[in-house]
Protein backbone atom coordinates (compact mmCIF):
# COMPACT_ATOMS: atom_id res chain seq x y z
CA UNK A 1 0.00 0.00 0.00
CA UNK A 2 1.64 3.41 -0.83
CA UNK A 3 2.03 5.89 1.44
CA UNK A 4 -0.52 8.50 0.23
CA UNK A 5 0.28 11.80 2.34
CA UNK A 6 2.69 12.29 -0.76
CA UNK A 7 0.65 11.65 -3.33
CA UNK A 8 -2.30 14.23 -1.58
CA UNK A 9 0.44 16.79 -1.75
CA UNK A 10 -0.23 20.34 -4.28
CA UNK A 11 2.46 22.21 -5.33
CA UNK A 12 0.65 25.23 -6.26
CA UNK A 13 3.38 26.49 -8.37
CA UNK A 14 3.00 23.83 -11.04
CA UNK A 15 -0.94 23.73 -11.12
CA UNK A 16 -0.76 22.31 -14.60
CA UNK A 17 0.93 19.07 -13.61
CA UNK A 18 -1.03 18.51 -11.18
CA UNK A 19 -3.93 19.00 -13.13
CA UNK A 20 -2.37 16.31 -15.58
CA UNK A 21 -1.62 14.05 -12.97
CA UNK A 22 -4.76 13.75 -10.65
CA UNK A 23 -6.67 11.41 -12.53
CA UNK A 24 -3.55 8.86 -13.06
CA UNK A 25 -3.22 9.52 -9.08
CA UNK A 26 -6.32 8.75 -8.66
CA UNK A 27 -7.15 5.62 -11.03
CA UNK A 28 -4.40 4.35 -8.87
CA UNK A 29 -6.09 4.51 -5.82
CA UNK A 30 -9.29 3.31 -6.93
CA UNK A 31 -7.83 0.35 -8.11
CA UNK A 32 -6.12 -0.54 -4.80
CA UNK A 33 -9.55 0.17 -3.05
CA UNK A 34 -11.02 -2.65 -5.22
CA UNK A 35 -8.59 -4.98 -4.71
CA UNK A 36 -8.89 -4.20 -1.03
CA UNK A 37 -12.60 -4.41 -0.89
CA UNK A 38 -12.09 -7.99 -3.01
CA UNK A 39 -9.52 -9.02 0.05
CA UNK A 40 -11.95 -7.78 2.61
CA UNK A 41 -14.96 -9.50 1.42
CA UNK A 42 -12.77 -13.24 0.64
CA UNK A 43 -11.78 -12.34 4.15
CA UNK A 44 -15.26 -12.47 5.59
CA UNK A 45 -16.59 -14.88 3.64
CA UNK A 46 -13.86 -17.30 4.71
CA UNK A 47 -14.29 -16.22 8.58
CA UNK A 48 -18.22 -17.25 7.42
CA UNK A 49 -16.66 -20.80 6.17
CA UNK A 50 -14.53 -21.11 9.35
CA UNK A 51 -17.16 -20.28 11.77
CA UNK A 52 -19.76 -22.67 10.50
CA UNK A 53 -17.44 -25.52 10.03
CA UNK A 54 -16.10 -25.06 13.46
CA UNK A 55 -19.81 -24.93 14.55
CA UNK A 56 -20.63 -28.07 13.10
CA UNK A 57 -17.55 -29.70 13.94
CA UNK A 58 -18.21 -29.04 18.01
CA UNK A 59 -21.99 -29.89 17.47
CA UNK A 60 -20.87 -33.15 16.00
CA UNK A 61 -17.98 -34.53 17.81
CA UNK A 62 -19.00 -32.97 21.22
CA UNK A 63 -17.88 -34.28 24.09
CA UNK A 64 -20.12 -34.86 27.42
CA UNK A 65 -17.33 -34.43 29.48
CA UNK A 66 -17.36 -30.77 28.62
CA UNK A 67 -20.22 -30.47 29.91
CA UNK A 68 -23.78 -30.20 29.18
CA UNK A 69 -24.39 -28.22 24.98
CA UNK A 70 -25.95 -25.15 25.11
CA UNK A 71 -25.99 -22.10 21.94
CA UNK A 72 -23.75 -20.32 24.08
CA UNK A 73 -21.39 -22.70 24.99
CA UNK A 74 -21.30 -23.67 21.28
CA UNK A 75 -20.50 -19.68 20.53
CA UNK A 76 -17.59 -19.45 22.91
CA UNK A 77 -15.78 -22.59 22.14
CA UNK A 78 -16.35 -21.53 18.50
CA UNK A 79 -15.12 -18.10 19.40
CA UNK A 80 -11.88 -19.77 21.10
CA UNK A 81 -10.91 -21.56 18.38
CA UNK A 82 -7.68 -21.05 16.71
CA UNK A 83 -8.72 -20.65 12.81
CA UNK A 84 -11.35 -18.51 14.17
CA UNK A 85 -9.17 -16.32 15.66
CA UNK A 86 -7.11 -16.19 12.78
CA UNK A 87 -10.02 -15.98 10.24
CA UNK A 88 -10.89 -12.90 12.29
CA UNK A 89 -7.61 -11.25 12.30
CA UNK A 90 -7.50 -11.41 8.86
CA UNK A 91 -10.83 -9.96 8.49
CA UNK A 92 -9.87 -6.98 10.69
CA UNK A 93 -6.77 -6.42 8.83
CA UNK A 94 -8.32 -6.17 5.60
CA UNK A 95 -11.17 -4.07 6.91
CA UNK A 96 -7.94 -1.66 7.91
CA UNK A 97 -6.64 -1.56 4.60
CA UNK A 98 -9.88 -0.76 3.21
CA UNK A 99 -10.50 1.83 5.82
CA UNK A 100 -7.05 3.46 4.33
CA UNK A 101 -8.05 3.16 1.02
CA UNK A 102 -11.32 4.74 1.45
CA UNK A 103 -9.90 7.34 3.53
CA UNK A 104 -7.09 8.26 0.41
CA UNK A 105 -9.72 8.34 -1.72
CA UNK A 106 -11.75 10.58 -0.19
CA UNK A 107 -8.88 12.91 0.23
CA UNK A 108 -8.48 13.01 -3.36
CA UNK A 109 -11.75 13.99 -3.49
CA UNK A 110 -10.94 16.82 -1.02
CA UNK A 111 -7.56 17.46 -3.73
CA UNK A 112 -9.66 17.55 -6.92
CA UNK A 113 -11.77 20.53 -5.31
CA UNK A 114 -8.52 22.19 -3.73
CA UNK A 115 -7.07 22.00 -7.33
CA UNK A 116 -10.34 23.47 -8.77
CA UNK A 117 -10.31 26.15 -6.34
CA UNK A 118 -6.32 26.70 -6.51
CA UNK A 119 -6.75 27.28 -11.00
CA UNK A 120 -10.16 29.43 -9.98
CA UNK A 121 -7.66 31.47 -7.78
CA UNK A 122 -5.12 31.46 -10.58
CA UNK A 123 -7.11 32.59 -13.41
CA UNK A 124 -8.66 35.30 -11.22
CA UNK A 125 -5.19 36.88 -10.97
CA UNK A 126 -4.71 35.42 -7.00
CA UNK A 127 -1.07 35.04 -7.11
CA UNK A 128 0.02 37.39 -9.61
CA UNK A 129 2.41 41.04 -8.46
CA UNK A 130 0.64 44.12 -9.04
CA UNK A 131 2.48 45.76 -11.25
CA UNK A 132 4.55 49.01 -10.08
CA UNK A 133 2.99 51.80 -11.62
CA UNK A 134 -0.51 50.47 -10.05
CA UNK A 135 1.07 50.56 -6.29
CA UNK A 136 2.80 54.27 -7.66
CA UNK A 137 -0.66 55.44 -9.01
CA UNK A 138 -2.39 53.86 -5.51
CA UNK A 139 0.19 55.98 -3.11
CA UNK A 140 -0.41 59.34 -5.22
CA UNK A 141 -4.09 59.03 -4.49
CA UNK A 142 -3.82 58.47 -1.19
CA UNK A 143 -1.79 61.34 -0.99
CA UNK A 144 -3.84 64.09 -3.07
CA UNK A 145 -6.47 63.42 -0.69
CA UNK A 146 -4.00 64.91 1.83
CA UNK A 147 -2.81 67.62 -0.42
CA UNK A 148 0.33 66.08 -0.33
CA UNK A 149 2.44 64.01 -2.78
CA UNK A 150 5.37 63.02 -0.97
CA UNK A 151 6.64 60.94 -4.25
CA UNK A 152 7.29 64.20 -5.55
CA UNK A 153 8.94 65.30 -3.10
CA UNK A 154 11.11 61.93 -3.37
CA UNK A 155 11.97 61.89 -6.71
CA UNK A 156 13.17 65.79 -5.84
CA UNK A 157 15.60 64.21 -3.19
CA UNK A 158 16.88 61.86 -5.33
CA UNK A 159 17.41 63.55 -8.64
CA UNK A 160 19.94 66.00 -6.68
Amino acid sequence: MNDFKDLVKIDRYNLSNECVEHSSRYLEICEEYVEAKNKYLKAQDKLDLVLADTDIYYRTHWDDTWGKMTESYIKNVVTLNENVIKATEEVRQAQYELGILESAKNAFDSRKAMLNDLVSLLIGGFYSNPSDNNIEDNIRRRMKKENEDPLHNILEVNQE
